[in-house]
């Protein structure tokens, strides 16, 4: 294995446990992976739109849907169809969604200060340099501009 699958296999494992310590965290509260982001989302500006969530999120409009559909029935956010348009709804988050917005601070904190434990600052600038670096490397080769 060359140095750089070795790096790639590192920060594939190390991705991987930062997201289940959170998951585990966040689970404690009722919250499944994914639905952290989604409130904050919301937290940022409430209202918005099923199609600006998915673009926000990264993700395609079913997975909204389900996401929407299932902190809907734990109480987190409400669903209502928008005042102009029939075909389209807004997510808002409701008064239990925001008493979770703390708990989410505080384990993205957790996990932040449980993963970084140790690591210097000049270490994380260069961290966030080389995962900038990486992900605009990748986002090129996805859209056809890599010149591997």
């Amino acid at each position: 294995m060359s140095k750089g699958e070795e790096l790639i296999e590192a920060l594939i494992h190390t991705a991987r446990l930062c997201r289940t310590l959170r998951s585990e965290l966040l689970l404690k509260h009722g919250l499944y992976a994914g639905q952290d982001t989604l409130l904050r989302c919301l937290d940022e500006e409430d209202g918005r739109s099923m199609g600006i969530l998915a673009s926000h999120l990264k993700v395609r409009p079913p997975t909204v849907t389900k996401m929407v559909t299932r902190m809907a029935a734990q109480g987190f956010i409400e669903r209502k169809t928008s005042s102009t348009d029939n075909r389209q709804s807004h997510v808002f988050i409701t008064e239990k969604g925001e008493k979770a917005i703390k708990k989410i601070d505080k384990a993205w904190r957790k996990t932040e200060r449980t993963s970084l434990f140790k690591v210097g600052k000049k270490r994380k600038k260069k961290l966030a340099k080389s995962f900038q670096k990486i992900t605009e490397n990748i986002q090129n080769h996805q859209s056809g501009n890599a010149n591997l």
